[in-house]
């Protein structure tokens, strides 16, 4: 169940889920799988369409039933911070994400989801800092180095953010996510053989019943390409609505990340 969950894609956490259940099934009192449901019940809503509020309120459910067999699970206070982010209760968050540090400093999870907390609560010197020491612990974990370049990006480090996703993708080369950043970054600074390759990585990754690579290499080459303009407008039509995982979608990137690009 957990190695399914570090993999971070729909189908992935649906399988973690299930795992998770047939463990407790066998032992309803078993911590470790009651932290693995509040783990993956904690950040399905990135991955797939549901329901917020019954994912975090499964998430808060499975915490808590970890606390009354374990109380000082580092999985249930990191979950508990990861769904007080998400709620936009960043002070709540950070205190449950330094008690998972306190009870186990070594848990990268905690350390990535308290840097996620500081970004959100707009510290970007400490998310960077709690990011590298996500990264520096748990070194293959590709949804920590996803989050690492996606926030040095987001504070103007392209190059370091390029370095960082390209060693993702080198011991998980089919990670949809690392490819949508690759393919962003690239976009960024103006390298339209990576976005051509990534695109069509993405593509065939996600199934998609459609070849938009072409129109992300139009918009890349920028103008005064003659096709740089029905190329933007088309990706500006996609950006209020992210389908980026959905095989039906034209899209490759969040829809956050065409505003990030293109707007």
């Amino acid at each position: 169940g957990m190695a399914l969950w570090h993999e971070r894609t729909a189908l992935s956490l649906t399988a973690a889920i299930e795992e998770f259940e047939s463990a407790l099934a066998l032992d309803p009192d078993f911590a470790k799988g009651w932290a693995g449901l509040a783990l993956t019940w904690a950040v399905i809503d990135g991955y797939m369409t549901v329901n917020v509020d019954d994912t975090i309120a499964r998430a808060k459910q499975a915490a808590k039933r970890v606390l009354e067999i374990d109380p000082g699970s580092a999985e249930a206070f990191a979950a508990l911070g990861a769904v007080a982010t998400s709620e936009g209760e960043y002070a709540e968050a950070l205190n449950w994400l330094d008690r998972a540090i306190a009870a186990n400093p070594s848990f990268a999870t905690a350390h990535q989801w308290r840097a996620t907390a500081h970004a959100s609560s707009g510290d970007y010197a400490l998310a960077l800092k709690d990011y590298a020491r996500a990264l520096e612990l748990d070194p293959r974990s590709r949804i920590i180095g996803y989050n690492y370049s996606w926030r040095l990006s987001a504070t103007g480090q392209n190059e370091r953010a390029l370095e960082v996703i390209r060693d993702v993708l080198d011991y998980a080369p089919e990670f949809p996510d690392g490819l949508t950043q690759l393919l962003m970054l690239s976009m960024m600074v103006g390298d339209c053989d990576t976005v051509d390759r990534s695109a069509r990585d993405l593509i065939r990754i996600l199934d998609k019943t459609g070849d938009v690579a072409p129109i992300y290499r139009d918009y890349c080459l920028g103008e005064p390409a003659e096709a740089f303009g029905a190329a933007r407008q088309t990706l500006l039509s996609w950006a209020p609505y992210s389908g980026f995982a959905e095989p039906d979608s034209p899209e490759l990137l969040y829809g956050a990340d065409h505003f990030v690009i293109f707007v």
